[in-house]
Formats: C-alpha cells, structure tokens, sequence
C-alpha cells in the first residue's frame, strides 16, 4: 500500500512533520527578493521592450514586472491610440476592424486611467491607473469571450482588441495590435 511518505511497505506511514521536511531543504538558499533598483527597473523595462524578451526572467524582475503597469514607452502607446482613431471612420474599415479598434481604445483609455472602469467586466479601477493585476484580470475575462467561452454585452471582436492590446501594452507580445508590425 503507498503512503504519504511514498513507501510501499505495506504499512500506512504519517506524513512528515514540518520540521522533517525544513530539515530536507536546510541546506537550499533562498531567493533574492530585494526589490529591484530604478536602475534595473529602467533596464528591465528597455529589455522588455526588444523582441522575444518576455521570457527567462529572475524572481526578482517577475515581482517588479507585477509593479511596473504599463511597460511599452508612451509615445508608442500614443501612436497605436491615434492611428487606430483615425483608421476607425475611414470608408475602408470593415466593421469587424472598428470593433476590434474600438476594443484596443478602450483598453488604453482603461489601463493609463483615462476611462475608469474596465472595458470588458465594467469593474471600477481599483486603482488610477489600475494595476497589473486587474489588467491581467481584464485581459482573461477578454480572452475567454473572444474565444466564445462566455458570454457577454461586448462582441467578440471588441474582447480580441481589448485582450491584444493589455498583452501588448504589458509586453506579453511582441505584436502591436493594430497597423504596421515593429
């Protein structure tokens, strides 16, 4: 018979108490969890920003990235913001493509705290602007009614636009949402 402990003696064996289990990793450091300085924040930051370079972070630049909100430069989220007002009346934007901008708007009004409740779940800002959290939030509630998954008062297209363009200002991809590819 297996046991808690993992033997197969045929006997049912308790657990491990807590102190046998510290005395297991006694000898494991710890990570480093100091906060990271302005200095390695901006580096983070610029770093985040270059292609492909959302993966392989330290404990250390996971837990700042949590803090850090918004990580594209604003002059560019500027530029998606403007370029994407401007296509939406154009004769030649389909209506698929100005649900889908508008969905990107509201996502950048929400996010640098110019609209106060979320695009997609209508939530108040916890915060001006909101933080990471509720952005990641925002952008699965986003994801799962664009993917059909639930439904909602918003169309799927508005979620795609909403759930891209959290993804992108937090530099979870490297794909701008609307317009050229950088």
């Amino acid at each position: 018979m297996s046991t808690a402990g993992g033997r197969d003696d045929g006997k049912l064996q308790p657990p491990p108490m807590w102190w046998e289990i510290a005395d297991q990793f006694k000898d494991v450091e710890a990570p480093d969890s100091t906060p990271l300085s302005d200095q390695e924040r901006a580096e983070l930051r610029k770093r985040l920003n270059e292609p492909g370079r959302q993966r392989g972070l330290t404990s250390r630049e996971q837990a700042a990235r949590w803090e850090m909100g918004i990580i594209r430069p604003g002059p560019a989220v500027v530029e998606l913001y403007q370029e994407v007002k401007s296509s939406l009346d154009a004769p030649s934007t389909s209506p698929t493509s100005r649900l889908f901008g508008r969905g990107i708007l509201a996502a950048i009004e929400f996010a640098t705290g110019v609209q106060p409740t979320a695009p997609v779940s209508g939530e108040p800002a916890e915060e001006n602007p909101p933080p990471v959290g509720q952005l990641s939030r925002e952008e699965e509630r986003a994801a799962d009614i664009a993917a059909g998954h639930v439904r909602a008062q918003v169309s799927r297209d508005y979620a795609t636009g909403v759930e891209h363009t959290i993804m992108w200002l937090l530099a979870r991809t490297d794909t701008r949402p609307w317009g050229r590819l950088r």
